[in-house]
């Protein structure tokens, strides 16, 4: 039945019903959303494009990364069934910065509704809100500075050897 297949996949991948959400508001926002488990993320979002002859044509590579996480009452905010953590995200988005992805970090509450029956209706209900997050790279590179240093003889090293000292 359905109930079991619901509760199947909630056994196998934490925060199944989460990522379902997300996985319905990016469908019907026109992107192909895909697992993005080689990227430590939960989805991979593929663009499309129409044709002349109004065919769907998928891009071959992906522009966003996904990582839902689910926003509790306590506003706490958990990945997996784990309470997630800065370091977690900081460690996903620079891998998403290497692979030349951005990084989409899509919040999931449960909004309070009254006779949802069955799972979809559960899952429907709930609020999904994406937020891009972006690297903030310095316009100015700050490389060419560098610190005034002073030569001096070093008498404990032996005559006529130099060093470099800062001030």
């Amino acid at each position: 039945s359905e109930d079991e297949w619901w509760k199947a996949f909630a056994r196998i991948r934490p925060g199944f019903v989460y990522t379902y959400a997300a996985y319905l508001h990016f469908k019907a926002a026109g992107y192909s959303p895909r697992c993005a488990d080689m990227y430590g993320a939960d989805l991979a979002l593929y663009e499309s494009s129409k044709t002349k002859n109004r065919h769907v044509k998928w891009h071959r590579h992906s522009k966003f990364l996904v990582l839902v996480v689910h926003v509790r009452e306590d506003e706490s905010v958990w990945h997996h069934e784990q309470l997630f953590s800065w370091l977690q995200l900081h460690g996903i988005q620079r891998l998403a910065h290497q692979v030349r992805k951005e990084l989409v970090l899509c919040y999931v509450s449960q909004q309070k509704s009254d006779g949802a029956s069955g799972e979809h209706e559960f899952v429907r209900a709930m609020s999904v809100k994406p937020v891009v997050l972006r690297r903030w790279v310095p316009p100015v590179s700050y490389t060419h500075l560098t610190l005034p240093t002073k030569r001096i003889v070093d008498k404990s090293v032996g005559a006529g050897k130099l060093k470099n000292k800062r001030n």
